[in-house]
Parts: C-alpha cells; sequence; structure tokens
C-alpha cells in the first residue's frame, strides 16, 4: 500500500495509472498523464483544462475527464494510493474537504470507476457541483449538476458510492427480436442518488450515460453505457445520429439512423426537453431512472438493470407535439406510433424473446 500527497501548483498536480486502463475504447497506459485538479477532477491527458466549474458555464476543453464532484473549491489535500495485487489492483485519488472526503477509483480487473462520498450534507455555500464522465471532444457525456447539498442519498454514517463503465460496447444491426408491450410496473425505484441534471454543453444534443453495471437490452446486447437525446429518446448506440431527428414518419421505423436500439418516450423535433437522471438500488441490482420533462410534464424511462430484455416507459401527463413518435425499437423490430396520445396509460412494459440473425 502506497499513499502519496500530491504537489499542486495553480491547482492542477499530475499522476498516472499504476495499470493500463480501457475509457470509453481509449487505452490510458502507465506513461499517460492524468492531470488532477484540487478541485474535485481528473483530466487525461497533457494540455490547458480548467480547475474550477460551475453549472452555468459550457465546457470547452477536449480532454477526457473524470468528475467526482467538480466545483469551485480546493481540497485541503489531495492523495493517490495503490491497493491490492496485480491483475486486481486499484488505483485510488483522494480529496480532503475538511473532514470529508471524495474518492475515486479506478479498478484494473474491470475497467470501472467508482466515486465514493464520506458526506451527507457538504457543500461550500452557492456551489453546484458535477459529477460524471465524459470523453474528449464533450461527444459522450455524463453532465450532471448537483444543486442540492448532497450529491447521494445515504445514511450519516456510511459512505457512499456511484460506479460508472465507460467502455466502448460494439454492436451490430443484425437483430430481429420478437417485442412484447404490456400495462406492467417496474419494481419500486429506490434512490440512492439525487436528481442529477444532465447538460447538454454548446450545440450538443446527445449526452451518454454511463451505466454502473452492465446491461442485456432488447436485441440482447450487452453494455456498459447507453445516450439520451434533448429531442425525447434513449438510444442503446452512443453516436452523433441522434443529434437531428428530423421530420418524424412511422412507415421510417425501425430506423438504422437511431443506433441499434431506441426508446421513445417522445421522440419529436419540434420539443425539447429537460433531462434528468437517478441512481436507484433493488434488492437484485442497480436501476436508473431517466426523466424527461417538458412544460412542466413528465415521461420517465426506468430500466432495472438486473433484468435483461426489459424497458419500463410511463408516459405521464406531457402534451403532444407536433411532430412525434412514441414506443420502441429494437434492431429490426419495433412497436412505434406517431398519433393518438399515450398520456395517463401508466406504466408500459417493453420487452423481447431471443434474438434470430437477420439478412
Amino acid at each position: 500500500m502506497t499513499t502519496t500527497i500530491l504537489a499542486f501548483a495553480a491547482g492542477k498536480a499530475t499522476t498516472s495509472l499504476p495499470f493500463n486502463f480501457q475509457f470509453y475504447g481509449t487505452a490510458i497506459s502507465t506513461s499517460t498523464t492524468l492531470q488532477v485538479v484540487n478541485t474535485g477532477a481528473v483530466f487525461i491527458g497533457t494540455g490547458t483544462v480548467p480547475t474550477t466549474f460551475t453549472c452555468a458555464t459550457a465546457p470547452t476543453y477536449t480532454n477526457p475527464a473524470i468528475f467526482p464532484y467538480f466545483g469551485s473549491t480546493a481540497a485541503t489535500q489531495v492523495t493517490t494510493e495503490i491497493l491490492g495485487t496485480a491483475p486486481l489492483r486499484s488505483f485510488v485519488i483522494e480529496w480532503t474537504f475538511g473532514s470529508n472526503f471524495v474518492t475515486v477509483t479506478f479498478e484494473e480487473a474491470t475497467n470501472a470507476i467508482q466515486f465514493g462520498y464520506s458526506f451527507t450534507t457538504y457543500s461550500a455555500a452557492g456551489n453546484t457541483q458535477l459529477i460524471g464522465v465524459t470523453d474528449s471532444y464533450l461527444r459522450s457525456l455524463l453532465y450532471s449538476c448537483v444543486t442540492t447539498n448532497t450529491p447521494i442519498a445515504q445514511s450519516a454514517t456510511m459512505p457512499q458510492y456511484l460506479r460508472f463503465v465507460p467502455s466502448t460496447s460494439v454492436v451490430s444491426l443484425s437483430q430481429i427480436p420478437s417485442l412484447t408491450q404490456t400495462a406492467t410496473s417496474p419494481n419500486a425505484f429506490t434512490a440512492t442518488s439525487s436528481v442529477m441534471t444532465v447538460l447538454f454543453p454548446g450545440s450538443y444534443t446527445i449526452a451518454n450515460i454511463s451505466l454502473p453495471q452492465s446491461w442485456t437490452t432488447l436485441t440482447g446486447q450487452t453494455v456498459t453505457s447507453i445516450s439520451v437525446g434533448l429531442h425525447g429518446l434513449i438510444s442503446v448506440q452512443p453516436s452523433s445520429y441522434i443529434d437531428s431527428p428530423g421530420n418524424i414518419a412511422c412507415s421510417a421505423f425501425p430506423r438504422n439512423d437511431l443506433g441499434l436500439e431506441a426508446y421513445m418516450p417522445f421522440y419529436s423535433p419540434s420539443s425539447t426537453f429537460t433531462v434528468t437522471y437517478q441512481y436507484g438500488q433493488e434488492t437484485n441490482g442497480a436501476q436508473i431512472a431517466i426523466v424527461f420533462t417538458n412544460s412542466g410534464k413528465s415521461v420517465t424511462v426506468q430500466i432495472d438493470l438486473a433484468t435483461s430484455r426489459t424497458v419500463y416507459i410511463n408516459y405521464g401527463t406531457v402534451s403532444v407535439p407536433t411532430y412525434y413518435a412514441y414506443g420502441v425499437q429494437a434492431g429490426y423490430s419495433k412497436i412505434v406510433s406517431c398519433s393518438g396520445n399515450p398520456s395517463g396509460s401508466g406504466w408500459q412494459k417493453y420487452s423481447s424473446t431471443a434474438s434470430t440473425c437477420g439478412p
């Protein structure tokens, strides 16, 4: 066990991982520079990086980055520590804020990143913190601004954690699952994080969410991330394809440009949504809830990550836009409608059976 106290200049210090690591498909070697800033962030690679953050400022840097608790308050001390032995080592960076701490842990065996928090109410007055991960050029994002006093829902005595697996999932479009839709509620959502608002910096209309554990999708793919769209869509295949939805025509579905799978609480070129994200935990594993809100009305997508091939959508009471589609597409299969109003229909469960090879 080796602990090192980092020495900072102008709010930054450098370190490196003791093992190779994959981050959104990019190899991080033992010679790759990690820039640690004392306000709660790690930037991968060299170059100019910010040392403070506010939610009102759209980022402009191009480094892949990790944000356990990025804001404008400097830690009193930052340390690194190597735990375990190869091939099961962990590399821990810890920021100390008075009697509180925040950690980020890199896991050698899993390529997972874990954030840890010791506190329940710590926040500098008036600050907002950024929690999440991003690849280079902001193409794959989880920008979650925490505006309340705690980043996570937890007890006063136990540290709590957020887990990300930011690897790249390779998928294909040769899947024809058999889809079904039933009026079925998901397991009760038990929050383990505060509600976090997903930001879309600059002209971006997509954001990537790194899942806390792997999940088997409607087409049977195992993925560790999904993309959300400002226009009311979730895609399994992170890409820029969902940037501009264009006019909606149901005859065009399933649309390859939306990725391998798409879940559409209300996909519309004429509407933009505020998107929020929250972790949950049930007996069998992690849950996520993604809420799309427009004009005070919301649609919710819930995924119980331990349950394969299942997605739940509650269409709520959202206003029907001029052009829209709702439902799901998976490979070459679809349950999609472009007319009517599903509002008030309660939870709808979309599930699939084993896929077969397509053309």
